[in-house]
């Protein structure tokens, strides 16, 4: 896809940018950076994204998606004002924010998706509503059951003991996720997280399988 110089760029992560024509239209495009041929990966995100939207709420709402002819992804979804890494020191009230997330996971589970990626840069907030979004890694929880898992899940200051320690994992690695953006949430300021980030930048190998 080749991008208009009048287009908005919003963020990039590691599988894509994220762009919008003007700063009042209500829905955002994601690009993959890659092609379908180079990382299959990314498609599994639309196809997680259009099944999960249609829930009543707490989950980022996906109009569509497209290939592209170079063989890139696009995602058209809602836009949002913020990601919650960029307001936690601001949230009123953190129950009502903790509440949307475990709501958006209830969907989710109810439909067997695991998330594996939540940290407080994926969940989108939108004046009172905070949704659930990105579901690039995320796994069918009955395809869990019978296959090997990757251990590349879940950015590290985020991610489960299990996961960590290369141990079978399950649903209760989202909900570990949730309880470090709770400490956020509750303390308005990521004090603790960014020690642990610290803690990580400088000593990951030493929470790897073959360091124990």
């Amino acid at each position: 896809m080749k991008f208009d110089k009048t287009n908005i760029f919003l963020g990039k992560g590691a599988y894509g940018t994220v762009i919008q024509t003007d700063k009042n239209h209500p829905i955002v495009t994601k690009v993959s950076k890659l092609t379908i041929e180079e990382a299959s990966i990314i498609i599994i995100e639309p196809a997680f994204a259009v099944l999960l939207s249609n829930q009543p709420c707490c989950l980022v709402k996906v109009y569509d998606s497209t290939i592209y002819t170079n063989n890139s992804v696009g995602i058209y979804m809602k836009a949002y004002d913020n990601n919650l890494a960029k307001v936690i020191p601001t949230v009123p009230d953190p129950r009502i924010v903790l509440y949307q997330i475990v709501k958006g996971l209830y969907y989710a589970y109810r439909l067997g998706t695991m998330h594996l990626d939540l940290k407080p840069h994926n969940i989108f907030v939108k004046g009172d509503d905070s949704d659930v979004g990105d579901w690039g890694i995320s796994i069918f929880i009955p395809y869990a059951r019978n296959h090997k898992l990757s251990y590349r899940v879940q950015t590290p200051v985020y991610r489960a003991p299990e996961v960590f320690l290369q141990k079978e994992y399950d649903s209760a690695a989202d909900v570990f996720s949730v309880g470090l953006i709770a400490l956020e949430l509750f303390y308005k300021d990521t004090l603790i997280i960014s020690h642990l980030k610290k803690m990580l930048t400088n000593d990951e190998h030493k929470f790897t399988k073959s360091s124990i």
